[in-house]
């Protein structure tokens, strides 16, 4: 008997991993679709890109999606390059001149660029009074920047190496270095402002069709009647009884990462995307979190969702253990400097983020590159898997992961300038990623179907 309850037990372990294994498949197929699909729909191309710029006055718990990002950060480098030349506050030494520029564009518009249409949506809500796409609620209006746990005010580096992209003075509004974009799909007719894709848009963007939704056999009701005739079938959107298009579950949804590998190739993005190499990883999500869907009729102004889309993004300080080929040895802790707040309105996060760390799972690590100056300032970043973990988080622990190689190397003091960048890495927890897939290449300014 109790070999037969052992195998029996097995039962229920064994279809636990053949859905892991079920839900990896897709996602690594989806993966691969995603990267191809950003390239066809123009997805790439930073004429395309939509960035918050800005909070308004009269609401300072809102941000506004409303920008074109090569635009403004074109006309933001003249501006940058005109005032420290010949403008208002010029420098004369032409290396302190395009330091002070870099620094400048570095507090606009960062170096890493987190594309996230369905995140940004699931956020915001239409606001009639000035036309324009604002973010609501505490997180949300953080939404401009990944995660969007952070908060600049407790961001505090310890390592020289991040002071061109930490701000201060009166510059701390809006110095952290990683930016979430979204994707325009057209202009509002009255102040021909880029407008950003609403939820029903954006799902149609980036959330993966190849889960097909499949009724199973019902025995017609009744359990104990069992009809062959009535198989499981596959669910189709029919109209006038004419099938028109294959059901989904829409389980599957992806964003996109594009981060520069060269100190060029952040302005390359607006100057010649296709000279430069950019590392662009296609981030997929099973059952991503959606804030809740509200009646527009009921709410004043409408809104589609709220935080709790990306209430569930973290941060952690990072610091190299070891290293090793495809990944090694890291050593996380709090202050990472997060934003209070929590998915309950006005209520502080009380869990500790490393509770929400856990095997298999991704996480995004970025870091001020060793090579990196303040003429010439690069971050390296990339996604690992966490293959175990040592200790119980709780304040800090001890992982392994898994992923492309690092540039630092352990040692070093976090203070020192000359070594310890290492020391003073900074890893964002991401819940809900079941794979990422990295591929390097030059960006394709339009779409596929573009005509030469």
């Amino acid at each position: 008997a109790v070999g037969l309850l052992g195998v029996a037990a097995l039962f229920p372990v064994g279809s636990h991993y053949l859905r892991q294994g079920d839900v990896s498949d897709r996602a690594d197929a989806i993966a691969a679709s995603a990267l191809n699909a950003s390239i066809a729909r123009g997805m790439l191309d930073p004429e395309n890109w939509i960035i918050a710029r800005g909070i308004p006055a009269n609401n300072p718990s809102r941000a506004v999606y409303d920008t074109n990002f090569a635009t403004a950060f074109e006309s933001d480098l003249a501006a940058a390059t005109n005032d420290l030349t010949s403008g208002t506050n010029p420098i004369a030494d032409p290396l302190l001149r395009q330091i002070a520029i870099n620094r400048r564009m570095n507090l606009l518009y960062g170096s890493i660029y987190f594309l996230d249409p369905l995140g940004v949506a699931e956020t915001m809500s239409p606001d009639v009074s000035v036309l324009s796409f604002n973010l609501a609620g505490a997180v949300s209006a953080n939404a401009r920047f990944f995660p969007a746990t952070v908060t600049l005010g407790a961001f505090a580096p310890g390592h020289p190496a991040w002071q061109p992209w930490a701000a201060v003075g009166g510059e701390s509004t809006g110095f952290w270095p990683v930016r979430r974009l979204s994707v325009s799909t057209g202009a509002l007719p009255i102040n021909n402002r880029p407008l950003p894709p609403m939820p029903p848009q954006a799902e149609a963007l980036v959330v993966a069709d190849d889960d097909l939704s499949i009724e199973l056999n019902d025995y017609r009701g009744n359990p104990y009647e069992f009809t062959p005739d009535n198989p499981s079938q596959q669910l189709w959107q029919a109209s006038n009884n004419q099938p028109l298009k294959r059901l989904s579950r829409s389980d599957f949804s992806w964003a996109l990462t594009i981060v520069p590998t060269t100190p060029a190739a952040r302005n390359g993005l607006i100057t010649d995307p296709e000279s430069y190499s950019y590392d662009v990883s296609a981030v997929v999500y099973h059952k991503r979190a959606a804030g809740g869907r509200y009646d527009r009729s009921q709410l004043s102004p409408p809104t589609f969702g709220h935080d709790e889309t990306l209430v569930g993004e973290r941060m952690v300080r990072a610091a190299v253990g070891t290293t090793g080929v495809g990944g090694g040895q890291l050593r996380v802790s709090l202050d990472g400097g997060e934003l209070p707040v929590s998915p309950t309105p006005n209520a502080p996060l009380v869990e500790s983020p490393l509770e929400k760390l856990a095997e298999g799972q991704w996480v995004m690590l970025f870091g001020p590159h060793p090579q990196s100056t303040s003429l010439q300032p690069l971050l390296f970043c990339q996604w690992y898997r966490v293959i175990s973990i040592e200790e119980d988080p709780q304040v800090s622990a001890s992982i392994f992961v898994r992923g492309p190689d690092w540039p630092w190397t352990p040692g070093g003091d976090a203070s020192d300038p000359a070594t310890g960048i290492q020391n003073d890495l900074r890893m964002v927890i991401v819940p809900d990623v079941v794979t990422v897939h990295t591929r390097t290449m030059k960006l394709n300014p339009g779409s596929a179907w573009d005509v030469d």
